[in-house]
């Protein structure tokens, strides 16, 4: 701030720049859990911007439209100049995930706001003892001031749980553990021979269940392949090419576990090395799922039965109005083939549809009444650090009960029933909370070749949607519990 002539609401401004900055950098030790990718700022932007701010203040307060007498109240002030400078300049292409942005507009809106400027504002969830607007008239008071600062972050600034940087450390150290004990367990005498049974067992029980024929012909509905004007529905099409997957993915862990069987541990290739002692760790391998995601290979084997068994029933029904996201190889594809498969029904351009995806109170399908004879539904997902109240169909909070249920990396809680509709006409905007809605759970667009992000879901919320943004909720097809 130095010695500069700043007004007091200035001043004030500029700490709350400072504890947004400090929340911002803070949020990098969460990992993935605080920014999908990390956002970093020097100490020259930090300064740049602060001059921007008072600048953009000193304009204001001496437009010649604003009159003398109020020219320094901070109600004359667009803060929402001030939030949109900052949230769109700052950074410039830094943040380039659309979640982080969104995530990063909440703090701006939090911390830049019409309450900062009159000095008695705290940030919501914060005490007031640690991190509060300061009323200081000079520089030497503000330097007192932040020498009494604890000295250690206090978790709740940047919006964060009490345990969640602790979780981050000891995953990062369970991880470095682990490979140590491999280490260990290879040097001692007969280590690798108890590891090599090991992986033999896991191999031969993928064997085992692995279908040896795959999705037949004989399995398809004859509707499916009834081809109107040339051309497949869409989605018809869909769970066509969804079986072609499948299939071929059978085929090549057949060809797989063929070779591992085939080789010992001291005579694998080089293809194969690391794919071995991914199994003898207790997990499948990306050639397995076709993604960089660890599955124990338990949940993997009972799992990829029961999505062969969904594509199957799907096949033989002809047509579903219930999708099971977590059995698709590529969910994204369903989307597009729904307003493929709408497009056609109507007859009108493709683009002319868009996707209204909605909470809705069924629990199940078997619940499902339907009401809308173009609703599909989405089931088997959960909701990441918020639920659905099952009362009034609002996102709310998790109670200590829901978070008993969940795990050391996710607080989650089941999802009721979504309905997706195919819509020509433009959506309104209700102002409920937009969640994103994610295969893996994990906020990031791709994962490996995967499409991760999916679409979005409108959440009724009696609050502000700022507030979920800043928790990081989301919605995810993969039962969180069952991931490393």
């Amino acid at each position: 701030m130095g010695k500069e002539k700043y007004t007091d609401y200035s001043r004030r401004l500029l700490f709350s720049l400072s504890l947004l900055h400090a929340a911002v950098e803070k949020r990098n030790v969460f990992g993935h859990k605080g920014w999908i990718n990390p956002v970093s700022v020097t100490p020259g932007e930090m300064d740049s911007l602060s001059r921007l701010c008072v600048n953009f203040l000193d304009t204001a307060r001496d437009s010649p439209t604003t009159p003398s007498a109020s020219r320094r109240r901070p109600l004359e002030i667009s803060w929402t100049g001030i939030q949109s400078l900052v949230a769109k300049v700052w950074l410039g292409g830094q943040i380039t995930e659309d979640y982080d942005l969104q995530t990063f507009s909440c703090f701006v809106c939090n911390h830049l706001n019409e309450e900062a400027a009159r000095g008695n504002y705290a940030p919501e969830n914060q005490e007031a003892s640690k991190f509060h607007v300061p009323g200081c008239k000079t520089f030497e008071e503000l330097i007192v001031y932040a020498s009494g600062l604890p000295e250690v972050d206090d978790y709740r600034l940047c919006e964060m749980s009490a345990e969640a940087s602790l979780e981050e450390q000891c995953n990062e150290l369970a991880v470095a553990l682990k490979g140590l004990q491999r280490m260990e367990d290879r040097r001692n005498e007969g280590a690798e021979e108890v590891e090599d049974r090991r992986t033999d067992t896991v191999v031969m029980k993928i064997a085992e269940e692995m279908p040896e024929h795959g999705l037949m012909k004989e399995d398809i509905n004859p509707i499916i392949l009834d081809a109107r004007k040339g051309l497949l529905k869409g989605l018809n099409m869909y769970v066509l090419q969804e079986m072609k997957r499948y299939n071929s993915l059978i085929r090549k862990i057949q060809h797989i576990i063929g070779e591992l069987k085939e080789h010992s541990a001291a005579r694998l290739p080089d293809s194969l090395e690391q794919l071995y002692f991914t199994l003898a760790s207790g997990y499948v391998p990306e050639e397995f799922t076709g993604y960089p995601w660890s599955y124990p290979v338990g949940e993997w084997i009972i799992t990829f039965k029961m999505r062969i068994e969904y594509i199957r029933d799907w096949l033989k029904a002809g047509e579903v109005k219930g999708f099971w996201l977590r059995a698709l190889m590529n969910p994204k594809g369903l989307f597009n083939a729904l307003l493929v498969h709408s497009s056609q029904r109507y007859g009108q351009p493709v683009e002319s549809f868009s996707l209204d995806a909605r909470v809705t109170s069924y629990k199940s399908m078997e619940d499902v009444v339907e009401t809308d004879a173009h609703a599909y539904y989405l089931y088997g997902l959960y909701m990441v650090n918020a639920k659905i109240n099952g009362d009034t169909c609002t996102i709310d909070e998790l109670t200590a009960e829901d978070e008993k249920n969940s795990t050391k990396d996710f607080k989650f809680a089941k999802m009721p029933i979504i309905s997706v509709t195919p819509r020509s006409e433009q959506r309104k905007e209700t102002g409920d909370f937009a969640c994103p809605l994610y295969y893996l759970p994990k906020r990031t667009n791709k994962v490996g070749p995967l499409q991760n992000y999916l679409t979005k879901v409108e959440c009724p919320s009696s609050l502000p949607a700022n507030r979920w943004i800043a928790k990081q909720v989301f919605i995810t097809c993969t039962d969180p519990e069952s991931n490393s």
